[in-house]
């Protein structure tokens, strides 16, 4: 078992009640009186889930992806993934040859890799919860993880 009282110490009760309320938005509600969770239930998938319920929203987030989607929606279509993707993540000073600009075949497949409603999926869209996904992935590191060997170690004058 996993202790609730382990997991996460607060002292304030508006935050123990935060905590508890994000526990069961997670399915993870205790197994007995004494608050142990099941470690079997605890997996990555629930913790993130309970991990995102505590963050609550991403404001400077949800600004961004409104801004991109307008007001009529609440998803981005495939055509406003690309432009996103093209004006806002990829440095135009990249060589066009060797670094191509993102299409619509390629931003489908990212799209399928983060977005996490089926639906929206196989039709190209993406909601908040898909852009949050993308913005934390591998795929849109500062940095190509190909480069990073080959920086200087900082460790010496």
């Amino acid at each position: 078992f996993v202790s609730k009282k382990n997991l996460i110490k607060v002292k304030e009760k508006d935050e123990k009640k935060k905590v508890i309320e994000a526990l069961k938005l997670a399915g993870l509600k205790p197994a007995d009186k004494k608050d142990h969770l099941p470690k079997d239930k605890f997996t990555f998938e629930a913790f993130y889930k309970f991990y995102k319920e505590m963050l609550g929203g991403r404001p400077e987030l949800e600004k961004v992806f409104n801004d991109i989607k307008g007001t009529k929606r609440n998803y981005l279509t495939l055509d406003q993934t690309v432009e996103f993707l093209n004006k806002y993540q990829r440095d135009p000073r990249l060589n066009e040859i060797l670094f191509p600009h993102h299409n619509k075949d390629g931003t489908k497949k990212l799209i399928q890799s983060y977005e996490v409603d089926k639906s929206k999926q196989k039709i190209g869209q993406l909601t908040l919860e898909g852009f949050t996904n993308y913005l934390m992935s591998p795929d849109n590191l500062p940095v190509n993880i190909i480069n990073l060997p080959i920086f200087p170690s900082m460790d010496h004058p």
